[in-house]
Parts: structure tokens; C-alpha cells; sequence
């Protein structure tokens, strides 16, 4: 529940993911390394670094209920997607901290963008065959676990 990261400086309207390619692009400011990733919406390319949904399937959390539940592997991805960043958006999670605490833990760490020098980072965004199938290989074994254990 704290900031990362924070480019001012961007006037008018811009599309998310043009900011995000600036972002990426500078030196020394926001960092993903390699085999970390942040949930991004369907604006944003899925690509190294950044997960996003499945393109022409339900997506919404008010598109499932228990009358209607997910028969494919993108639509459980994308409904577990849907739940993740909901819950990331709206920081409705637990184990809030004080003001203090935030400030002795920020204290006690490194700068939150620091990185090993010899750690590989993400430099570009742009769709690979490799992430799709991290993806797609990803959807199927959630879709499968959570189908076993319904199946009980």
C-alpha cells in the first residue's frame, strides 16, 4: 500500500501505457527485474514484467457469480486477475501499519527501486511467444486446481 514509483510531469491526457514506456525507458528510476511481474490492465501490453488479461473474455468481477462461473482457462485467469487488482486498487487489504511503522520500515530498508548490479532487469515492453505462454501455461494450471478441487 505505498508508492513505488511516481512520474510527474506527463500533461494533459496519456495513454498508461506510453507513460509506462518512459518509465521503463530511464535509467536508473523504475525497475522490474526479470522474473518479477506487475498485474496491468488490458491497456497495457502482456508482456516481460507485466501481466495482462485475456483479451475478448470476461473480465469484470459483477461478469461472474455463482450461477455463472468460468469454463476456460482464460476466463478463471481473468477473473483471478480481475480479483488481484481489485483488491490492489481499492487497498483493501489487511495488516495496516502506522504512520510510525511505515517510517521505521522504510527506514530500515533500501531504496524500493535498488537492484543488484548484476541483476537482469526488464528494459522494453512488448508482446514475446515466451510470455504468452507463461501466460496461457499459467491460466491452465489455476483453471486445473481450482476445477480438481470443485470437482470433490
Amino acid at each position: 500500500m505505498q508508492f513505488i514509483y511516481v512520474l510527474p510531469g506527463w500533461e494533459g491526457s496519456a495513454a498508461d501505457s506510453r507513460v509506462l514506456r518512459d518509465a521503463i525507458s530511464r535509467r536508473n528510476d523504475f525497475v522490474v527485474p526479470r522474473g518479477s511481474y506487475y498485474l496491468v490492465d488490458a491497456g497495457y501490453t502482456n508482456g516481460d514484467g507485466f501481466l495482462a488479461p485475456f483479451r475478448g473474455q470476461r473480465y469484470h468481477l459483477n461478469d461472474w457469480s455463482e450461477r455463472y462461473q468460468p469454463t476456460t482457462a482464460e476466463e478463471f485467469f481473468n477473473m483471478r486477475h480481475a480479483s488481484a487488482r481489485n483488491i490492489i486498487e481499492r487497498q483493501e487489504m489487511g495488516g495496516y501499519q502506522s504512520d510510525e511503522e511505515i517510517l521505521e520500515d522504510e527506514s530500515e530498508r533500501e531504496h524500493p527501486n535498488s537492484v543488484d548490479e548484476d541483476e537482469e532487469l526488464v528494459t522494453t515492453i512488448e508482446p514475446s511467444n515466451e510470455w504468452t505462454t507463461f501466460r496461457q501455461n499459467l491460466a491452465v494450471n489455476m483453471f486445473n486446481t481450482w476445477r480438481a478441487r470443485h470437482a470433490r
